[in-house]
């Protein structure tokens, strides 16, 4: 191949790249940049928080129940604090120990009360604090057979009330 040749050869290829890419645009469409600004909205069915070696931390997701949860778990992977909005619009937070057994428990229910709830390592409700839905407080400690023991609370007239039972459920002490 002679210089002539070789230089009409070079003309030939640098004009069909520059065509092809020109081509490819078209076809492709609008160009993409890098993102230069923070997105205002990010949409997902699920959100993971992982760890340096990949493992989910937490996770935010809607259940096909409606409900809205978040999972944070601990260095075993399993789930330490569950926070949900129920389907019905109830909030909810509960706290699980190493073995998966609830502990404690908040939740809203459809009355309108207000509760926390202790449970010992066996899963049984121990002692229970909530606001009726009258606006009044009141407090439950059971024993471990989850039997009603002390009875504490306010009364819609505003007085203050203390009932304690035995094993039976049969009035021991109460005042007033």
């Amino acid at each position: 191949m002679n210089r002539k040749q070789f230089a009409t050869m070079l003309a030939v290829v640098a004009v069909a790249g520059l065509m092809g890419g020109a081509l490819s645009d078209l076809l492709r469409g609008e160009a993409v940049f890098a993102q230069t600004e923070v997105a205002k909205v990010v949409k997902a069915e699920e959100f993971c928080v992982v760890d340096a070696e990949g493992e989910a931390r937490a996770t935010l997701r809607v259940f096909s129940n409606g409900t809205v949860g978040l999972a944070l778990m601990h260095d075993d992977l399993l789930p330490r604090i569950l926070m949900a909005v129920l389907p019905d619009g109830r909030p909810m937070l509960k706290l699980v120990d190493e073995e998966q057994n609830s502990r404690v428990l908040i939740v809203a229910m459809p009355d309108g009360s207000y509760g926390l709830t202790l449970l010992d390592h066996n899963g049984k409700y121990r002692a229970l604090l909530g606001v009726g839905s009258d606006g009044n407080p009141g407090l439950q400690m059971k024993d471990d057979e989850e039997r009603d023991r002390i009875l504490s609370g306010i009364m819609l007239s505003g007085s203050p009330t203390l009932r304690l039972l035995d094993e039976n459920g049969e009035l021991v002490w109460s005042a007033p």
